[in-house]
């Protein structure tokens, strides 16, 4: 069982969606018929634990109603050449243990899902690299002209660079092995709840 605590940030969205949404700090219990393979955000890509992990990470962009996209900790995609994407960030985002949300962050959360050890390379697909342009912008450079950009991005969530680095998370835990990180049993993500137990 997977017990959530909800974050005060987007408390009011999940009141109209939900009408009778629980109040801020309560908890909210969730089970399944089968586990979350790990909590480890770019290691195993399969669709119950990437429905659970949008409860707590978030992505650049996301789907929304309609199936439209829009940004989520982004705020604008501006294509400026043909392989090169500029991504500007949202400000004053926090992680669940407070620490902000910047490019570092963004640039370090692709690239691991980029990494040899990550299940996320349907996702990555045609990024050649990822390049911070200040705090709060960073450019993707893709190995060709890619159409399905901003939609591959939908499923690769933030994650804190500072967070990985402290716990020895740096690279996704390997799913061909038992060996495990800090990540695959914790979570600090900024979404709208926080991984309680």
């Amino acid at each position: 069982m997977v017990c959530f605590v909800a974050s005060p940030r987007l408390l009011l969205s999940l009141i109209t969606a939900l009408v009778m949404a629980p109040a801020a700090g309560a908890t909210f219990k969730w089970t399944s018929a089968s586990d979350i393979p790990t909590w480890d955000i770019h290691s195993q890509n399969n669709a119950l634990a990437n429905g659970i992990h949008a409860a707590v990470y978030e992505s650049l962009f996301y789907y929304n109603r309609k199936f439209e996209i829009e940004p989520m900790l982004a705020t604008n995609f501006q294509q400026v050449t043909p392989t090169r994407v500029r991504i500007t960030l949202r400000q004053g985002v926090k992680f669940h243990d407070g620490a902000l949300f910047n490019a570092d962050d963004a640039k370090f959360s692709l690239e691991r899902a980029m990494s040899k050890t990550s299940n996320y390379g349907v996702y990555t697909q045609g990024i050649d690299r990822i390049l911070k342009v200040d705090e709060y912008t960073i450019d993707i450079v893709t190995k060709g002209p890619n159409p399905v950009l901003q939609r591959q991005l939908t499923e690769l969530r933030m994650m804190d660079l500072g967070w990985a680095e402290k716990n020895k998370s740096i690279e996704p835990k390997d799913s061909k092995t038992k060996d495990e990180n800090f990540a695959h049993r914790n979570a600090n993500g900024t979404g709208p709840f926080m991984l309680k137990s």
